[in-house]
């Protein structure tokens, strides 16, 4: 019936979208939706349209982790509701038409050989399905909104939108003196659309201009996707600070932009927002369209949980048909969020286990340059964070009485717990009764995210000696490979050179060094410490999981006065290790993997370092 060219050499389960049918960046995204109707790896999240379909809400802001389908979703309502057309503007007619069998199913040709996709389960709705390839739409990417000052940010916003409209070379045609569908202003603003000579102040209207020319070209509502519509803002607060004039210049045009955009754009049928933080930028409240013209859906909201990631149903029926042979495995690993009910899997991490059948560290391999990385990196960096964080990556819960289902774009920088639940990184659990002052627990939820922490860690180990990626995994592979005499002159050398780390160094600065140098080993291992805080001692505890070694680490630091014999402390510690029943102990031997334990005692004298 159809010959659809794609060369499936690998596995896309999320891509990226950009504008509309002839964008480069689009056609990534559409590959994308399609390649995995033929992997064999796909969920079915196509109810996603009913549910947007039978809401009274036109537009939907739905914020939910990086990696976690948002633009794999918004590709299938772009091929759901557009309308297919030509170079010219001209519809195609049902036997030039593609995208129907993508979601009612049926048999396609590809590389010489029939393959019969399945129907999805929107196919079974007919209201749905009326509303199948009738409307023009307006997609939209803002990944690439960034820079490194205000001028550059407005001008790749700009460009943005400049690809925007040369996506639709059927407008030139508006321009001929022949056609008299615009008039002679209308058609100088859209020349400068088209030719990228547009003012800045044009910008914040632009989408409903567009919206416009498409209703009056198709006769149809327009549908308007937009993604990761908070990137601009966070590349923004990295750059700038929160409480910067260019920071807020930018929030300003961007509330501006998406006023226009969706309250006041007669010609929307239905509009999405997607991105990670659920920040205060789409107006809220009613429309001159409509009383209640949006939803705000947020990791914590009932509404659309289904849709975004995979929920343990979904992946029950991935290893029905696939070649998963430890659901517990992967659990342990990508599962963990615990989101009204539902077990949620990090989807992306899943597809890439499945593909590859080994772990596989979706978080820190492929993304770890993101802007919504390096925004949380910084909170390792933040004077006081570290206490809270370590208790996190030992896996342990922090408990905190407020949690904004908002991020305040005022003061960013004072929101890192919020940020960390919207990003993925920690699964909140609800309070189990409703009171005036709720009590929030917060936990990492499986064993990549804790090793996201790790990367976290050495970044402020990085920071605390001032050294570069290469040096911090040198030093701490040291100790992994036992090399304990080097480990202990490269500690003395790092610790000179940073001055609070003197004779009358305070103890809870080698509590926290300490315990971010085990936690930095959190990708491949199981960290643990106690702190016997105002005894000036302290242990850690080094399992290393599955596939990551054999070999446990045991340690025990204590922190010395000048007067006191550092060399018999050290000794007594090590005697007081190997000797006397401790849980720690307990804890490893209870790993039947681990078949070798190191015990080090080590003892700290402002920056001297006794390891034995």
């Amino acid at each position: 019936l159809l010959s659809f060219l794609l060369v499936l050499t690998c596995v896309c389960a999320f891509g990226s979208s950009g504008g509309e049918k002839n964008s480069s960046e689009h056609k990534k995204a559409s590959e994308c939706f399609i390649s995995t109707l033929f992997t064999g790896i796909f969920v079915d999240k196509s109810l996603l349209i009913h549910e947007i379909l039978t809401r009274e809400e036109r537009v939907f802001q739905i914020t939910r982790p990086r990696k976690w389908g948002k633009t794999f979703n918004l590709d299938m309502l772009r091929l759901f509701f557009g309308l297919e057309y030509d170079q010219n503007g001209n519809l195609l007619s049902d036997e030039e038409r593609s995208n129907s069998v993508l979601f009612r199913g049926g048999e396609v040709s590809m590389n010489n050989s029939k393959i019969l996709l399945k129907s999805l389960k929107i196919s079974r709705y007919e209201n749905a399905m009326s509303r199948f390839g009738k409307h023009p739409v307006i997609s939209l990417s803002l990944k690439n909104v960034k820079g490194n000052s205000m001028m550059e940010i407005e001008e790749r916003f700009k460009c943005t939108i400049f690809e925007l409209f040369s996506s639709y070379p059927f407008l030139m045609t508006y321009l001929d003196n022949s056609s008299d569908i615009l008039d002679e202003d209308e058609k100088q603003r859209l020349g400068n659309f088209i030719r990228g000579t547009f003012e800045g102040e044009y910008l914040f209207d632009c989408l409903e201009y567009l919206s416009m020319l498409l209703y009056e070209h198709f006769h149809s509502y327009v549908c308007l996707f937009i993604d990761d519509y908070d990137i601009p803002v966070l590349n923004a607060f990295l750059k700038f600070g929160d409480r910067s004039e260019e920071f807020q210049y930018l929030v300003e045009m961007f509330r501006r932009f998406y006023e226009h955009t969706f309250k006041e754009n007669q010609y929307l049928f239905k509009g999405v927002i997607t991105g990670t933080i659920n920040f205060n930028l789409v107006p809220s409240g009613s429309s001159e369209f409509q009383y209640r013209y949006i939803l705000y859906s947020t990791l914590l909201d009932r509404s659309f949980s289904k849709y975004y990631g995979f929920t343990h149903e979904d992946i029950v029926n991935l290893h029905c048909y696939s070649n998963i042979n430890d659901i517990q495995q992967i659990r342990k690993w990508y599962g963990g969020f615990f989101l009204n009910g539902l077990e949620i899997y990090i989807p992306g991490s899943v597809v890439e286990y499945i593909t590859h059948q080994k772990k596989y560290d979706y978080y820190l391999q492929i993304f770890s340059d993101e802007n919504i990385v390096l925004f949380l990196e910084k909170a390792f960096l933040v004077h006081g964070m570290q206490e809270f964080l370590l208790l996190l990556a030992e896996g342990k819960e922090i408990i905190r009485n407020s949690f904004e289902l908002s991020v305040s774009l005022r003061n960013i920088a004072a929101d890192f717990n919020s940020i960390f639940v919207h990003a993925g990184y920690l699964n909140l659990i609800t309070p189990e009764r409703v009171t005036e002052k709720p009590i929030w627990r917060m936990k990492i939820p499986n064993l990549e995210v804790r090793g996201a922490f790790a990367s976290g860690f050495r970044t402020w180990t990085q920071n605390e000696f001032n050294i570069t990626s290469m040096e911090c995994k040198s030093f701490i592979d040291l100790l992994v490979k036992k090399e304990i005499k080097q480990f202990a002159e490269r500690f003395h050398e790092l610790l000179v050179g940073v001055e609070k780390y003197n004779v009358k160094a305070e103890e809870h600065c080698y509590h926290t060094l300490m315990g971010s140098v085990a936690a930095s080993l959190g990708l491949g291992h199981l960290v643990d410490s106690i702190k016997e805080l105002g005894q000036n001692r302290g242990e850690n505890v080094i399992i290393p999981l599955e596939d990551y070694g054999t070999v446990a680490i045991n340690i025990e630091y204590v922190v010395c006065k000048p007067w006191q014999n550092i060399e018999n402390i050290v000794n007594t510690c090590l005697e007081d290790l190997l000797h006397r029943p401790r849980t720690c102990s307990a804890k490893i031997r209870s790993h039947k993997h681990v078949g070798e334990i190191l015990y080090v005692s080590l003892g700290f004298c402002g920056p001297k370092v006794v390891v034995k």
